[in-house]
């Protein structure tokens, strides 16, 4: 390298070098040997010391191209597996309702915040429309809140379906040519048991002639009962006269007796017996009705 500068050094101080050597090559070593450079390649050099010079030093390398930025890598571990069958999504919710809060004893109503409109009230029952109460069909309200004992004969018989529906509660003790002695002993078996009603009717009489002392007999056992009402007769014997006497009579010295006159109510009406003394429906229909209007009075 030493000797190639001062070749070349003498060349440019050599006298007329420029001209010579003015495109041509200059010697140089080169690993121990002369080497040709020409001096062209230099653009612009005036002596040849510049060009040697320039073709000594050496060549820069191209820049490497930039490398990309690495990618980035973000190891994620896996998570750990889970033999349990793994569980279905959850259902989505539905949005909650507003709270309504109802104020007490102010009547104010206090809603929440969630912007949601206030659901509608639910309906209400429908009105009832209030119905109609029924016509009543019962006897009169004393006569049906009383308990009603009837004794008597065939007479009465006859007639004891039409009593049912004509006083309500009443009981009906009524039998084929029933003596006064028989319904006596009725009467104190019933008032021993407590079977008496609160009213007592009696109809008995037309089988055989009723004393006085029967009739006193007959209201010492019912002494008891709040009404006892005596039915006279009509019956075509010779004692339909005296016993109807006894029955008139005696009811006036006793305060809680009575008497139904059912001869005055039926002397004028034939159609109203089969003999005189039994009785048609027709009959049997107003002997009911009479006696529901004395039991029921006071």
């Amino acid at each position: 390298m030493l000797g190639t500068i001062i070749f070349a050094t003498l060349l440019a101080v050599w006298p007329g070098s420029r001209g010579v050597f003015q495109g041509g090559l200059v010697a140089g070593p080169a690993g121990g040997h002369l080497a040709a450079v020409p001096l062209t390649t230099i653009e612009g050099a005036i002596n040849p010391m510049e060009a040697v010079a320039a073709s000594l030093a050496p060549e820069k390398p191209e820049p490497a191209p930039e490398a990309p930025p690495p990618a980035l890598v973000v190891a994620v571990e896996p998570e750990a597996l889970d033999d349990s069958p793994s569980e279905p999504p959850a259902e989505p919710q539905p949005a909650p309702e507003p709270i309504v809060v109802a104020a007490a004893q102010t009547g104010d109503v206090t809603q929440d915040t969630s912007g949601q409109p206030e659901p509608p009230p639910p309906p209400g029952p429908a009105p009832v429309e209030p119905q109609p109460e029924p016509a009543s069909t019962a006897a009169p309200a004393e006569a049906s809140a009383l308990r009603v004992t009837a004794i008597g004969d065939s007479v009465m018989l006859a007639a004891a379906s039409d009593l049912a529906l004509a006083i309500s509660g009443i009981e009906v003790d009524a039998e084929v040519g029933r003596p006064v002695s028989v319904a006596i002993d009725i009467l104190r078996a019933r008032r021993s048991a407590g079977q008496l009603g609160d009213v007592v009717v009696v109809h008995i009489g037309n089988n055989c002639p009723f004393s006085r002392s029967q009739f006193d007999e007959m209201m010492e056992l019912l002494a008891d009962v709040s009404r006892v009402v005596f039915v006279n007769l009509k019956v075509p014997r010779h004692w339909e006269g005296p016993n109807n006497a006894v029955l008139a009579e005696g009811v006036t010295r006793y305060p809680n007796a009575a008497l139904v006159d059912w001869y005055a109510a039926s002397v004028d009406h034939p159609q109203f017996f089969q003999d005189g003394v039994h009785l048609r429906p027709e009959g049997a229909q107003a002997y009911a009705d009479l006696m529901a209007t004395y039991v029921g009075a006071p």
